[in-house]
C-alpha cells in the first residue's frame, strides 16, 4: 500500500471509532457534557443540576473536593448557559499570591501602586458577558 492509501485508511478507521463512541453514548448523557463521563445515579444528578441552573443568570457556587470536577462542571454550565457566548475565565486563586490577588482580579492603573508601569486590566473585566470561575 502507498503512504497516501494507509493515511486514508486510518483516517477513515477513526471516523468509523468516532461514530462508534458517539453511537454507544446516546442516551448516557456524554453527547450533552462533553470532558464529564459516568452513568451513575450520582452523576446524573449533577447532569440534571447542570441543565437547570444554566438556564438563569445568578451566581453559582460549586462545592466539593480537590480534583472532583468543579471547573468542569462549571464549564459545562457556561457552555449551555445564557452567557456562553462570552468567554469562560478560570482562575486558581491559590496560585497566586495574596499580595497580587487584587490586582489580577481587577486589574490596575499605571501608578497605582509599585511597579506599576501601565494599565491592566483584571479578569473579572475580561469575563464580562462570560463566566469567571475562581477556584481554590
Amino acid at each position: 500500500m502507498t503512504l497516501l492509501k494507509q493515511l486514508v485508511h486510518r483516517v477513515a478507521r477513526i471516523a468509523d471509532l468516532e461514530q462508534e463512541v458517539r453511537e454507544a453514548t446516546v442516551g448516557t448523557g456524554h453527547e450533552e457534557f462533553s470532558g464529564m463521563l459516568g452513568t451513575s445515579s450520582s452523576i446524573h444528578r449533577i447532569y440534571e443540576a447542570i441543565r437547570k441552573v444554566s438556564t438563569n443568570d445568578a451566581p453559582i457556587l460549586i462545592t466539593g473536593e480537590s480534583g472532583t470536577g468543579k471547573e468542569s462542571t462549571a464549564r459545562a454550565i457556561h457552555e449551555r448557559g445564557l452567557r456562553r457566548q462570552g468567554p469562560f475565565i478560570p482562575i486558581n486563586c491559590g496560585a497566586i499570591p495574596e499580595s497580587l490577588l487584587e490586582s489580577e482580579l481587577f486589574g490596575y492603573e499605571r501608578g497605582t501602586s509599585t511597579g506599576a508601569a501601565g494599565q491592566k486590566k483584571g479578569k473579572v473585566e475580561y469575563a464580562q458577558g462570560g463566566t469567571l470561575f475562581l477556584d481554590e
